[in-house]
């Protein structure tokens, strides 16, 4: 699973600025020890040298300083800035519409709801597990693409290939190859069965923060199947468990059957 690298960057910054502020702080002192010690130690007899060069012994240290207070303003900065931006953990999470940035507020909250924490007390295992919350509600989805062979890759990664293998054989789990970075979309989706994927989603509608089936649907409407099954079976809402092969068997009849109503809707078609 990957992680997001920005807190580490981060940290790193910090940690180097601290290193410069440090040294300077620690060499000053020792310089002008440096600057009295060296001629006599040298025998240097120039006057000018040796006052050229104790001003550089001497100058090194505050320009350490003066580096490493820049470099900590400059990874403070950063740091603002990206607690200021959406959480977004692959930009390629586009997946018929979802948005995984959005998703993950919602996951951040019911995870901090549920174990009473703060956003600013989450650790990376912590972290980790939102990340993996937040793609539930296209899980079970994903989970049947793979398991019944429709995924269709575009990529050779040979990463890629080896965790498309390990989901379809129950090594991995779905959020593993959205938190791998890689694009998921339509055309990810054999043709055979694009056209009822895109369907079976399109007929859930979002309003007023609840999933609602449309009007005349033949296929069901996969994210109120979704919820009404985290509800009824997990005692938990959308985007607030993790997922398990256990309750996918437990989901997909609902797949299934929306798939055998599709296939025979075309075919009296």
């Amino acid at each position: 699973m990957k992680e997001n690298n920005n807190s580490y960057i981060d940290e790193k910054a910090l940690k180097d600025a601290k290193a410069w502020i440090i040294f300077g702080s620690i060499y000053t002192p020792i310089s002008f020890g440096i600057f009295i010690i060296f001629p006599i130690v040298a025998q240097v007899k120039d006057l000018g040298v040796c006052l050229a060069l104790g001003a550089f012994l001497v100058l090194l240290g505050p320009a350490a300083i003066f580096y490493g207070v820049q470099k900590k303003k400059e990874a403070e900065r950063l740091e603002q800035q990206i607690a200021m931006q959406k959480p977004q953990k692959n930009p390629n999470a586009v997946l018929f519409g979802i948005d995984d940035g959005s998703a993950c507020e919602v996951a951040t909250k019911l995870y901090c709801e549920k174990y009473g924490k703060s956003a600013d007390e989450l650790n990376d295992d912590d972290k980790n597990i939102i990340w993996d919350w937040t793609y539930d509600e296209i899980s079970y989805l994903m989970a049947w693409i793979f398991e019944n062979d429709y995924y269709n890759p575009e990529d050779e990664d040979e990463g890629l290939v080896d965790l498309a293998k390990d989901i379809r054989h129950r090594k991995a789990i779905p959020s593993d190859y959205m938190n791998y970075e890689a694009p998921f979309y339509e055309r990810n989706v054999k043709p055979e069965v694009q056209d009822f994927v895109d369907e079976y989603i399109s007929n859930s509608v979002y309003v007023n923060g609840q999933n609602l089936a449309k009007a005349g649907d033949t296929i069901g409407a996969y994210f109120v199947e979704v919820e009404t099954f985290a509800k009824e079976r997990l005692n938990a809402p959308i985007l607030g468990f993790p997922f398990t092969w256990e309750d996918y068997d437990a989901f997909k009849g609902h797949i299934n059957e929306a798939f055998k109503k599709y296939q025979n809707r075309i075919k009296s078609d």
